[in-house]
């Protein structure tokens, strides 16, 4: 049920923790002490911020949502937990175990040196060992933690933010909340300013795109597992597909999910490819022969031309951040627009629960790269 809280404005927005999890707060005897989420009140101070500036910062609200109903014990689904194995991001870094909605992010150092954080999908980081994709019956209870503004909280030990801002999970505001109006002349009326809830000014949260640096934090984080007496067996290894001799024309173009092949749905053909995502998937890789272009003022390598995507038959704007690395800028002439890839291009789909289709558009124009298809 959820609790009375103070004012919220427009920049709210929510992280989603598990019952149980610590955060840090300030205390009158330590520089900083930990409570668990499900003990904390509306107007307690916890430490959020940003990197370099996390700062004891008043919870504007917190709300339990609803639980879900029970599944049927014979039912068996992702529900997108992940587990966080204490140490699994360095030292003490979390210090417990932490359990994690499929959405939650990572904030990681950034060796660019760029002036907004950096955060990376955990879902991402996966390594069967120190950071484990969980299928349960059943979630745990969930807590929604409103701040002001886009806040990472200081969790355990890291810095922790979640994609959705489930806001409207909250007590509505009370009229008598609203602020009180003076009077001007020419009887107009203007509210009074509102004070911002913390002093901090959060900068945007830049994510990690996938690709390489992606896949590098990804091994350091599984080598770190490693050598810390874990036995796993190491992360597949995505195929590298580059010239002819990766060239098919009847699969042009290969697609992993979670380092996984998918395979391609019978129905269909060379120019209308689609795929079965399975619940869990979130940004997909591409992968096709690619060659030089033949155009003498062109030195891009080229993959394959898509035309469209669709996801569960809905378009997605080529023009979008989801066509992500790996695909070219995007091309139009008249009414007909397409996005090279170079071989290697990644699709930023959203992390979902549930099974979906993605179905991609190709013209032929890839025929003409190789000398195969002759």
């Amino acid at each position: 049920m959820p609790l009375e809280t103070p004012r919220i404005g427009t920049r709210a927005t929510s992280c989603r923790l598990a019952a149980g999890t610590r955060i840090a707060i300030p205390t009158a005897v330590a520089e900083a002490a930990t409570r668990r989420v499900q003990d904390l009140q509306p107007a307690d101070l916890i430490f959020a911020g940003m990197p370099g500036a996390f700062i004891a910062t008043p919870i504007l609200g917190i709300s339990e949502p609803p639980a879900a109903p029970p599944a049927p014990p014979s039912a068996s689904i992702t529900t997108g937990i992940i587990r966080l194995r204490a140490g699994a991001v360095a030292p003490g870094q979390p210090q417990h175990e932490l359990v994690l909605p499929l959405d939650a992010l990572l904030l990681v150092a950034d060796t660019r040196g760029a002036d907004a954080p950096m955060v990376v999908p955990i879902a991402a980081l996966a390594n069967g060992v120190s950071i484990v994709r969980d299928t349960t019956v059943q979630p745990p209870p969930w807590y929604d933690i409103t701040m002001d503004g886009t806040t990472i909280l200081l969790v355990d030990g890291i810095g922790l933010a979640t994609s959705v801002s489930p806001v409207t999970a909250l007590a509505p505001i009370a009229p008598s909340a609203q602020p009180p109006l003076r009077k001007h002349a020419g009887n107009r009326s203007t509210p009074r300013p509102r004070p911002s809830a913390t002093g901090v000014h959060p900068r945007p949260l830049r994510r990690m795109l996938p690709g390489p640096a992606l896949l590098a934090l990804r091994r350091r984080l599984y080598d770190r597992a490693r050598d810390d007496g874990g036995e796993p067996a190491p992360p597949s290894a995505t195929p590298s597909i580059s010239g002819n001799a990766g060239f098919d024309p009847v699969n042009p173009v290969r697609l992993f999910a979670n380092e996984t092949e998918i395979p391609r749905n019978p129905d269909g053909d060379t120019s209308l490819i689609s795929f079965l995502l399975p619940p869990g998937s979130g940004p997909v890789r591409l992968a096709s022969a690619s060659a030089l272009s033949p155009q003498p003022d062109d030195s891009r390598q080229l993959g394959v031309c898509v035309t469209e995507i669709d996801l569960d038959g809905i378009p997605l704007d080529l023009a979008s951040p989801a066509p992500g690395p790996g695909f070219h800028p995007l091309e139009q002439a008249g009414q007909t627009r397409w996005r090279w890839t170079n071989g290697d291009a990644w699709l930023v789909l959203p992390q979902r629960l549930i099974p979906q289709t993605l179905t991609l558009h190709l013209n032929d124009w890839h025929l003409h790269l190789h000398s195969a298809a002759a």
